[in-house]
């Protein structure tokens, strides 16, 4: 048993050398996975860049707005913005299963494989911790012991090969590896919960910002201030937990022009922006947003604007883009 821990262990010099820290193995059964025969999976957490922890703060708006040369902005995330976080998770996954492919550590990696970004179905956070990359917060995220929760989840499915004498051996030590870790995040702390803006971490996801903007589903209007000029995502939970690393930068570069948001067709918005992490939701739901930040933020001087869009004739078929928009206008002559 030592001699298949220590092939185990192998894996780790292997792949930090490659610059992956944060790997886990496991075993999936056919239940979960609807294949016949249960599957190997080899995860990882792929940390946030140094743009992907940035903060902003009001001065840093006022900055963007000068930059842009509007008022009324929409405000991106920062682990959204830039390159698509999905094709970056995916091509560290590659790289991690064809160097193990290729090494003589880990033969029971040589099935057919599937790569998962958000796309498997199955509960990323649930397969994280499985793997021992970390623990669940009460934030709802995997927070690990060195990137916090600022990471993305990725991992491979791989069909085991035919015969127990490769698989076996890897089923034990994963079944022996490091179960006594008994990583407790968050203890007493509760910033999280008194944080979030709609108390959603005790009232439920469908409550939850970065939900709620990339959702289809329509937004109640008794979120909708809570939103504030939110196009996409929030990192409240995040910013607060003490196990995240600061930002020294604020982020300057995550605004886009509201009113620009609403102009966009669906082609013009994915040649924009369809690279970034954001812009994988049809525009349809981006203009939504814009309009809940522009209620939210704008000025009575800033109607006339906002109608041309209307006249143009961008909404004139959608009876739910017109309830937002008429929302909006009626928040910003109540303010």
């Amino acid at each position: 048993m030592k001699h298949v821990i220590n092939r185990h262990n192998q894996l780790t010099p292997l792949l930090e050398s490659v610059g992956i820290k944060q790997w886990g193995l496991g075993i999936i059964s056919s239940k979960y996975t609807g294949r016949n025969g249960d599957m190997i999976i080899l995860a990882l957490l792929l940390p946030y860049s140094d743009m992907q922890r940035l903060e902003r703060s009001s001065a840093g708006k006022k900055i963007a707005q000068q930059r842009l040369g509007c008022d009324l902005l929409s405000y991106v995330e920062p682990f959204a913005w830039g390159t698509d976080y999905h094709a970056d998770v995916r091509s560290e996954l590659q790289k991690m299963l064809d160097l193990l492919r290729r090494s003589s550590v880990a033969p029971a990696l040589c099935g057919d494989y599937t790569l998962c970004v958000d796309n498997s179905g199955l509960d990323d956070r649930a397969i994280a911790e499985y793997c021992r990359l970390g623990a669940l917060g009460k934030n709802g995220l995997i927070i690990n012991r060195e990137y916090g929760t600022q990471h993305f989840i990725g991992y491979v499915l791989v069909e085991p090969p035919n015969g127990d004498d490769l698989f076996e051996p890897l089923r034990r030590a994963i079944s022996e590896g490091d179960s006594n870790d008994t990583f407790q995040p968050c203890e007493n702390c509760e910033k999280c919960v008194k944080f979030c803006p709609t108390n959603a971490l005790l009232k439920g996801v469908d409550r939850c910002i970065s939900y709620i903007t990339q959702s289809s589903k329509p937004i109640p209007r008794e979120l909708r201030r809570s939103i504030g000029d939110r196009l996409y995502g929030c990192s409240v939970c995040q910013q607060v937990c003490p196990h995240n690393s600061p930002s020294c930068r604020d982020a300057l570069e995550c605004y886009v022009d509201a009113l620009e948001i609403l102009a966009l067709s669906n082609k013009a918005f994915k040649r924009k922006f369809g690279s970034m992490g954001f812009a994988w939701r049809p525009a349809r739901i981006y203009k939504r947003n814009a309009l809940i930040n522009i209620g939210n933020t704008g000025f009575v001087s800033d109607i006339d604007k906002i109608q041309s869009k209307i006249d143009n004739g961008t909404f004139i078929f959608d009876d739910e883009m017109i309830e937002y928009w008429l929302w909006a206008i009626e928040e910003i002559k109540n303010r």
